[in-house]
């Protein structure tokens, strides 16, 4: 599973963390009204309640269930060194998603429709994403975000409406701040697929592309359009229009993920990184045939890729 990636041992989540990931949870814990949001979020029991939300409508993924995808996930733990237990969950939607809860009981949780459409490099960019949440601690302001308009309904019921006067303000920095939390996870999804083209291949399906056309991707065309979007938004004004577009978003673009992971392989900060952590942990050469595409496992003379269709050369 991950015989040929780099353990990180002792990896930090400051070595990957996105610098405005950290300016924007600055800025919202400045924010007075925060302490009492944190409040009201304790005593509603909301770690507990995801808990157990999860153990009774989703199928927790164990070495006696599922056991091809619990290996897996838990190859991604051991890749960014997360040295506690967390649990994989299994949940029915037609949506691709994955999302990382618990503070006391941290577990991920994919949906039915994301492994059906996702090969396994794939799942280990989304499993490490969702790990890399849990490792930099953002769970915690993640699940409040989640809750907040409910949280600023009930704090506006119980303050005669103070709540809702200063909750739009905290909507959008915490927002704002989930956004690029994002951009954190995203590097950590890269430290463990290890592979650039499976980000792209990973987000462009996110972004909506039909099954029947994943083996039709064209990766010099989606480079191209993150091009030509960097150029668009070095306008000041275009600036402001890509803000107040995602203002209340809680994920940012597809096009901005990939812009950004591209800039941080280009800085050399990701090849540092598995430099810095990998020296004891160096996969063992292999002459497996992989998929030029999706990098999985390629017969020999066979000329496309049996789990994304991709025609090799």
């Amino acid at each position: 599973m991950n015989a040929n990636k780099y353990i990180l041992r002792n990896l930090q989540s400051i070595d990957y963390e996105h610098p405005i990931d950290k300016e924007a949870l600055e800025a919202l814990k400045k924010l007075p009204a925060l302490n009492m949001v944190v409040r009201k979020a304790n005593e509603l029991g909301l770690d507990k309640i995801l808990r157990l939300q999860s153990l009774a409508n989703k199928i927790r993924v164990t070495e006696r269930q599922f056991p091809e995808l619990y290996h897996l996930f838990q190859a991604c733990r051991e890749i960014l060194d997360i040295r506690y237990p967390v649990d994989l969950f299994i949940v029915q939607a037609f949506s691709l998603n994955a999302f990382a809860a618990g503070i006391d009981y941290p577990h991920v949780t994919v949906t039915t429709e994301l492994v059906n459409n996702l090969n396994e490099q794939e799942l280990m960019f989304i499993f490490g994403h969702e790990l890399g949440h849990l490792k930099s601690q953002h769970i915690l302001y993640h699940q409040v975000g989640s809750f907040l308009p409910l949280i600023l309904s009930l704090i506006g019921d119980a303050t005669l409406g103070l709540g809702r006067l200063v909750g739009r303000g905290l909507e959008v920095a915490f927002y704002d701040w989930m956004r690029k939390s994002e951009l954190t996870a995203d590097r950590a999804g890269l430290l463990v697929c290890q592979d650039e083209a499976v980000v792209y291949s990973t987000f462009s399906k996110l972004a909506g592309v039909p099954r029947q056309w994943f083996g039709q991707l064209n990766m010099a065309e989606l480079t191209k359009q993150v091009e030509e979007f960097s150029q668009l938004t070095a306008d000041h004004l275009n600036n402001f229009f890509q803000f107040f577009g995602q203002m209340l978003n809680t994920h940012p673009w597809v096009i901005i993920r990939l812009k950004e992971i591209d800039a941080w392989i280009k800085k050399g900060s990701y090849k540092k990184i598995i430099a810095k952590y990998s020296e004891d942990s160096k996969p063992e050469p292999t002459d497996e045939i992989k998929c030029t595409f999706c990098g999985a496992p390629r017969e020999e003379g066979l000329n496309y890729c049996f789990y994304c269709g991709t025609y090799q050369e």
